[in-house]
């Protein structure tokens, strides 16, 4: 029995140190994989959603753009340098509201789009004071205006002269976003570059200068006409011959 034991062999301590050691060296591997790639997933999503909130800043920046110069009442465009477009318009189904001004810049200290109105002021027949800005975006690190005349040549910002802004018909518009935490991989700040051109469909055409409202249609009646889904309305014309026509606007 004795004899039986003591020839019974274990591990010896060495063999446990390089055992453990070898482990340590795997797991090691192993743990250094995950992190990469928990900060891999990380850093994608990071950019999806700086990609997502550029784009839907874009989508506002461009249809507004659009529509730059739409009835507007002293000048189109207002200012037009390599960061700030500031342009007017009336795009408000409401007849009560607008036009408008409306300026477009980065806020560099909060990197964050930036939209500031200003509405008319029909008594007064100007523009009130600009009214507080409005976030459209956050993590904006730059926006940039590139403007084109009818023909596509270059017109070089800023367009000083009020001659030379009244003949852009296209703005190039180049937005980046950046995220707020550097990339854990490569220790840098991921960005993503979104670049939209707008063709302003109001620009070059005629529009009238007069700033009088029209006078309001009178005697507007309703009454069921006894199909389902429709109503029939009445009124009398308005009694400005420069009326283009009405909106009408129902309520449930």
């Amino acid at each position: 029995m004795g004899q039986n034991a003591l020839n019974d062999k274990g591990f010896t301590l060495s063999e446990l140190l390089v055992a453990l050691a070898m482990a340590a060296i795997v797991m090691t591997g192993v743990y250094s994989v995950y992190t990469y790639f928990i900060r891999s997933s990380s850093g994608q999503e990071r950019l999806a959603e700086i990609q997502q909130e550029g784009r839907a800043a874009m989508e506002r920046v461009v249809k507004e753009l659009r529509a730059g110069g739409c009835y507007y009442k002293n000048t189109p465009i207002i200012t037009a340098t390599a960061d700030t477009f500031e342009f007017e318009s009336d795009t408000d189904p409401d007849p009560t509201q607008g036009p408008w001004m409306i300026r477009y810049s980065v806020n560099g200290s909060t990197n964050t789009l930036t939209r500031e109105t200003a509405a008319w002021n029909m008594g007064a027949l100007a523009y009130g004071a600009y009214s507080a800005g409005q976030d459209v975006a956050g993590h904006v690190s730059s926006i940039t205006f590139a403007y084109f005349d009818e023909n596509g040549a270059s017109i070089a910002a800023p367009i000083t002269s009020q001659a030379n802004r009244d003949t852009i018909r296209r703005v190039d518009v180049t937005l980046v976003t950046q995220t707020s935490e550097k990339n854990p991989v490569t220790n840098q700040f991921d960005s993503i570059s979104i670049k939209s051109s707008v063709y302003l469909r109001c620009m070059g055409v005629a529009q009238s200068t007069d700033t009088t409202a029209c006078a309001v249609p009178t005697a507007l009646s309703s009454s069921d006409p006894g199909v389902c889904g429709k109503l029939s309305l009445t009124w009398t014309k308005s009694t400005s011959s420069d009326a283009a026509g009405y909106k009408v606007y129902y309520r449930a």
